[in-house]
């Protein structure tokens, strides 16, 4: 396609549109182009005409069509130049009004729009009205009036927004961030106003006479001007000023005498272009496999997992490695065709912001009069209704069909050099046993056999994440950011592929980050302090990568890469990576914490740095609560260093709403449990807990005095704390009866060992509902980020009343306890059964007697609950129930092997409360039976009853230390 004049670019740089387009059908010569206005665009007519007319225009009342203008063809080594005109961006409007008194009985006429505004969705409702004047009155004077009015749209007072400011702008929760910029800036429009009227009136008198009156009026003026200023912060707090969502501009269009209300979008991204939905996209192709090509080999850039490979995988693909895409949809709307091309565009630019490139060789409608330009660009993106191209795969390298949602890949697709018939080799650095250890929990499938594969899970989590939040109905700024994460992922990926390969890279050199910091803090974000991981993502993404070099992309990031090291505030540090590891990591010591604090103090000082530190903490991902853990680090230099963080962050404009937003979503509120508990000096300083309710989200630190913490308490404590969050959640719903709620399962999975002494949780609310709350904990190890405990608890909730009617359990049941063919515990003991929380009021448990039988694998105790063990009222503790069963369960497996159980790892606890035990509740039986053993790990069951009522169950798994253990 060809360019416009290049002087033209200069004269026009302020225009809100730059052409406008008129095409029509005549019977006799086809599609035309009438009229362009102000001036020609240099491009083709005919061309033109087409691209307005869309296949199967006639068939329709209306549709929209969009292609791009100054398109630049890539060299021969794939760069493109980049000098020259802008892309130009066409909205195209073509409407058919039947009438039986013309030949064919239908007129098709076609109006566009060109413009620089990649928000190009907002002149619909213009063209709308413009192409029903041109039907009316079918004279250039249309035209002229369309241009004038579009351009005379006033952007004036939007602000213009760093990248930086885009993300933090696009990723709030605060819909007048930047707030203060807008009123400055219509501050300011409305003194320049002032000023003006003033001189127009000064030039319009010229009667001596009324000299002194047009002073008077002047300065009367211009004193008004200034007393707007001076009281302007008090005007604009009203409602016409204030409430806003700054995310858009609001401005208007008056066309002939209509007055259209315009919001302009303020977080586009480079590579976002009109109003398309990646939803819509990923929903279509995300059912049926990709199609094979035919052949018996798999296509390396593209079939990643073999014929198992996702669409939507198979798609980002084939964008990243700049193959030749069209999505046909036969006798769909072009309309819809080229919103399927924008958003693949988006798909393959990370959200539209991590690549570039894409939109350059992006034709979201064109058809087969446009054939030689279309194949004249490697890798384009088309979008087209003629099924005729489905039926030369020569011309391309995967079909998306639109109609169906398969992805077909060409069967005439050449493999790359030297891939022979696996893909191509890997190199000796990058070969790797795939199969030496497992990192996925999901399953997956191998692109070497066609085979379940643990290791392919980044794609497969990938696409179920994206299933899973569309499925949640997330928005489509949640979606892009899930595919912004997945592309910046990949290219962080890419030059540590090529220094592994070449021993340098151009988008950054690991070696020299690796060299010049011995901590590892300041490089890139791949798995901190894992190579294995990292090893086995650049073996698992090396095809990939080695098809995405030498794309226009690839060129593209050098490019960015140079201008991001010469225009970052921030120097000597990559601000991405040190937030990565503060919000990811489970490996860092503290003097790996310390450094990142420290370099950030160090290297955030000015405001502009404090916004580029803010772009990396979107709101939406928690804004500043990587920062905040280290408010409570036990480091005084850490805490310091964060204090003195959060000051410079708060003096900067965006920073205090991220300051002011944090403090009220995590306020401050202590846990009853621990406040009434927590006694006789075994934790320092009762801990303050921090609840959201907006992520419905509970944190906070235990901080103990002693080393060896029993994990039993910490099986009470985490009941406590999920049974808090949950009631909370519970009461969010606006529940205005009165209810109590029950544990009903608490499972425990341990995840690794510990003596720390200062631990730290996160719980989440995964499920509410009207009677039932899911709640899942972590519990790690403050000082290093090892987690070491994984929980998720159910909680169902009664009415109060429903609680005070039911027939009260007695206090007390006689009954035959012994076992047969069993031997009576010791006092010794029975005491260590009655061991709950060594902080705990003594005699609140009491175990009368108790058994034990080798023969049946089988424990049985008579046990006593106390009044001082209330979890809900006039109930015992949930907690205490399940530690009351874990002791059993540990002397069962102690005496059953020999081992102590203090020596061993209970990996596994799961709860099931069936009845709640009253307080004070007395002769209540705990059975404990071996269930299961082998050589690696013992399962013991445990249940608290009475009689035939079931209170609660606990198995358990122990690990064993030694394989080869004989039982």
């Amino acid at each position: 396609m060809a360019n416009t004049n290049a002087a033209d670019d200069g004269a026009s740089q302020q225009r809100n549109v730059e052409y406008i387009l008129l095409a029509e059908f005549d019977i006799d010569r086809g599609a035309i182009l009438k009229h362009q206005y102000p001036r020609p665009t240099g491009a083709d007519d005919s061309h033109l005409a087409e691209l307005m007319l869309p296949d199967g225009a006639h068939a329709r009342e209306s549709d929209w069509t969009m292609f791009f203008l100054n398109q630049k063809t890539p060299d021969e080594s794939g760069k493109v130049a980049g000098d020259g005109p802008p892309l130009l961006y066409v909205l195209n409007l073509v409407r058919t009004k039947h009438d039986k008194e013309v030949r064919r009985g239908a007129i098709v006429k076609a109006m566009a729009v060109c413009t620089r505004h990649r928000f190009i969705h907002i002149y619909q409702a213009i063209l709308m009205l413009a192409l029903e004047n041109y039907y009316r009155a079918p004279t250039v004077d249309t035209l002229a009036e369309l241009y004038k009015s579009a351009n005379q749209m006033d952007l004036s007072c939007m602000p213009q927004l760093s990248r930086h400011e885009t993300t933090i702008l696009r990723f709030s929760d605060d819909q007048n961030m930047f707030e203060e910029r807008f009123l400055q800036l219509e501050k300011e429009k409305r003194l320049v106003d002032t000023l003006s009227r003033d001189a127009d009136r000064l030039e319009a008198l010229h009667d001596p006479a009324l000299a002194e009156m047009t002073t008077s009026a002047s300065e009367e003026s211009f004193a008004t001007a200034r007393r707007g200023t001076a009281a302007e912060s008090g005007r604009s707090r009203g409602p016409s000023a204030r409430n806003k969502d700054r995310r858009f501009f609001d401005t208007e269009i008056v066309y002939s005498g209509v007055k259209l209300p315009i919001r302009v979008p303020m977080t586009v991204y480079p590579e976002e272009i009109g109003d398309f939905s990646l939803i819509q996209l990923l929903t279509t192709f995300s059912g049926a496999l990709a199609t094979p090509s035919g052949s018996k080999t798999t296509h390396p850039h593209l079939e990643s997992s073999g014929q198992y490979t996702h669409p939507i995988i198979l798609l980002m693909n084939g964008l990243l490695t700049q193959k030749r895409i069209i999505f046909l949809g036969h006798n769909k709307p072009a309309g819809e065709v080229s919103n399927y091309v924008l958003a693949a565009v988006a798909l393959g630019s990370g959200g539209g912001g991590v690549l570039r490139g894409f939109a350059n060789r992006a034709f979201p409608y064109t058809n087969l009069t446009n054939l030689d330009t279309l194949l004249s660009f490697p890798g384009y993106i088309a979008g087209v209704t003629n099924p005729a191209f489905e039926e030369h795969p020569e011309w391309w390298d995967l079909l998306c069909n639109i109609n169906t949602g398969k992805v077909t890949v060409s069967p005439a697709l050449a493999m790359p050099p030297g891939a022979g018939g696996q893909g191509k080799p890997q190199t000796d650095s990058l070969r790797r046993s795939l199969d030496s250890v497992s990192l996925s929990r999901n399953r997956s499938f191998s692109s070497r056999e066609g085979k379940p594969d643990k290791w392919n899970n980044s794609d497969t989590e990938f696409v179920q994440d994206l299933m899973l939040a569309i499925e949640r109905h997330y928005g489509e700024v949640a979606i892009r950011a899930k595919v912004e994460n997945y592309v910046r992922h990949f290219m962080s990926l890419v030059p540590l592929y090529e220094y592994e390969r070449n021993g340098s890279s151009q988008l950054g050199d690991p070696a020299h980050l690796a060299a010049s910091d011995k901590t590892g803090v300041d490089g890139y974000a791949i798995s901190p302090g894992d190579k294995e991981t990292r090893d086995h993502e650049l073996s698992f993404y090396q095809n990939r990568i080695e098809g995405f070099i030498g794309t226009q992309a690839y060129y593209n990031s050098l490019a960015d890469y140079q201008s991001m090291q010469s225009s970052s505030v921030i120097r000597g540090i990559d601000i991405a990576h040190m937030v990565y590891c503060l919000r990811n990591s489970t490996n860092l010591d503290v003097n790996e914490v310390e450094a990142i604090y420290k370099r950030l103090d160090e290297q955030v000082v000015t405001d502009e740095q404090v916004t580029e530190l803010l772009a990396s903490l979107p709101q939406s991902q928690g804004g500043l609560q990587p920062l905040a853990y280290g408010f409570y680090h036990p480091s005084p230099a850490i805490r310091l260093y964060t204090v003195r963080l959060f000051q410079k962050i708060e003096g900067n404009q965006a920073g205090s709403r991220y300051v002011r937003k944090f403090h009220a979503m995590w306020g401050h509120s202590s846990a009853q449990f621990l406040e009434g508990r927590m006694v006789d000096q075994k934790v320092i300083d009762t801990p303050k807990y921090w609840y959201s309710p907006e992520s419905r989200s509970y944190l906070g630190f235990w901080n103990f005095n002693i080393q060896g913490i029993e994990e039993t308490t910490l099986l009470t404590l985490i009941d406590d704390v999920t049974g808090e969050l949950a009631y909370r959640s519970f009461l969010a719903q606006g529940t205005k009866q009165e209810h109590i709620g029950f544990t009903v399962n608490l499972k425990i999975v341990k995840k690794n060992n510990t003596r720390a002494t200062r631990l730290f949780f996160e719980a989440t609310a995964l499920q509410v509902t009207s009677r039932k709350v899911v709640i899942e904990c972590m519990l790690y190890d403050t000082i290093t980020g090892m987690l070491l405990l994984q929980a998720q608890a159910i909680f169902v909730f009664m009415p109060l009343v429903a609680i005070k009617s039911a027939k009260a359990e007695p206090k007390s049941i006689e009954d035959n306890y012994e076992l047969s063919s069993s031997q009576a515990l010791s006092e010794n003991a029975l005491y260590a059964l009655g061991q709950v929380m060594s902080f705990l009021p003594h005699n609140t448990i009491v175990h009368k007697a108790g058994w034990l039988s080798n023969d049946s694998k089988h424990l049985r105790a008579v046990v006593d609950f106390g009044d001082n063990l209330s979890g809900p009222p006039i109930y015992v503790h949930g907690g205490i129930l399940g530690t009351v069963l874990f002791n059993a369960s540990a002397l069962l497996f102690t005496r059953f092997t020999g081992i102590d159980a203090k020596s061993v790892d209970a990996s596994e606890r799961d709860i099931n409360y069936h009845n709640g035990v009253p307080l004070e509740c007395q002769n209540i039986t705990i059975d404990a039976t071996i269930n299961e053993a082998s050589s690696s790990q013992v399962t013991v069951f445990a249940k608290l009853v009475r009689q035939q009522k079931l209170f609660t169950t606990l198995k358990t798994t122990f690990t064993l230390p030694i394989p080869t253990t004989k039982l």
